[in-house]
């Protein structure tokens, strides 16, 4: 959903995203998760993500390159 959100409205803040971990970490403890996100396996997440959607920029409200709206500075090498 943030890769989504912000290629279709522009860049999130840091509270934002991080909020949004929280609800989802708090919903899949409900759900009966054993482990919970963290801030740098979100980062990876979203990363991976991206090249998963990259494809519709331009289409489907897809408005902002994720590179151009990612919230930290650089992006994750994924090994």
């Amino acid at each position: 959903m943030i890769i989504s959100t912000a290629m279709t409205f522009g860049r999130l803040t840091s509270e934002q995203i991080d909020q949004a971990r929280q609800v989802y970490n708090t919903e899949a403890g409900r759900a009966g998760a054993a482990v919970s996100c963290t801030a740098d396996a979100l980062r990876h997440y979203c990363e991976f993500h991206h090249h998963l959607t990259a494809r519709y920029l331009h289409r489907n409200g897809y408005r902002h390159p994720w590179p151009h709206v990612r919230p930290w500075p650089e992006p994750l090498v994924i090994p």
